[in-house]
């Protein structure tokens, strides 16, 4: 009967939305590296260590200074950036591709980030913020924001805009998928970094980053 067709298409949905990668958005918006469980296990549940072990930068550039050095985020060091001040952010790889990405930001003590991110292009996308939930509709809890991609293309750098309007703390954390093997990949890197935000008084200073041309070609194949 066609209602049992129908039922039996619907348990197939939800079961393999369990096991499946996101081609079009991060599947998530959870705190931590949790992407492997996440994705039941299909992109491997350990990873491959920061996202310097991945050839992977990511650099705030002023709008306002565009003669400054591009302030490179540093996991170690944190970095400190003004409030009031919009900013182009770089990721980039400079020895290949990467195909997803979930950057994470949250407050300190609860502060709400959630206006900080701007998609500027077609690569990205900012998550709402209407409460946790993970699926192909993910959204991130009250106050915290995220910025992924919508394609599984392979991409050699993506940017995306930044601004808060206030002093805070936040924390970013960024994964990357370099690529995804049905057999269960570990393809993908995880870091975390403190982001200072204060009231005027420059940034710290940064090498700058690698920034090679932007590229991406269409794949087939889920994240």
């Amino acid at each position: 009967p066609r209602h049992g067709q129908i039922v039996f298409t619907l348990i197939v949905l939800c079961l393999c939305s369990n096991i499946r990668a996101y081609p079009i958005r991060a599947g998530h918006c959870k705190s931590g590296p949790v992407i492997g469980d996440e994705s039941g296990g299909i992109h491997g549940r350990d990873g491959m260590a920061s996202l310097a072990d991945g050839s992977i930068s990511i650099s705030f550039q002023s709008e306002l200074s565009s003669s400054d050095a591009p302030i490179l985020l540093n996991s170690t060091e944190g970095i400190t950036i003004d409030a009031n001040i919009p900013y182009t952010v770089n990721v980039a790889r400079s020895d290949g591709f990467f195909r997803g990405m979930l950057m994470r930001l949250s407050g300190a003590n609860g502060t709400s980030v959630e206006t900080a991110w701007t998609a500027t292009s077609g690569e990205t996308q900012v998550l709402p913020s209407t409460g946790e939930k993970t699926g192909f509709d993910s959204a991130c809890a009250p106050g915290v924001t995220a910025l992924c991609h919508t394609s599984n293309n392979d991409k050699q750098q993506v940017t995306a805009g930044f601004i808060l309007n206030a002093a805070v703390d936040t924390k970013l954390e960024v994964t990357i998928v370099i690529n995804n093997d049905p057999s269960g990949s570990n393809f993908w890197h995880y870091s975390e970094f403190e982001i200072k935000v204060q009231d005027g008084g420059g940034s710290t200073p940064a090498t700058i980053s690698p920034r090679p041309s932007a590229s991406a070609a269409p794949s087939p194949t889920n994240l």
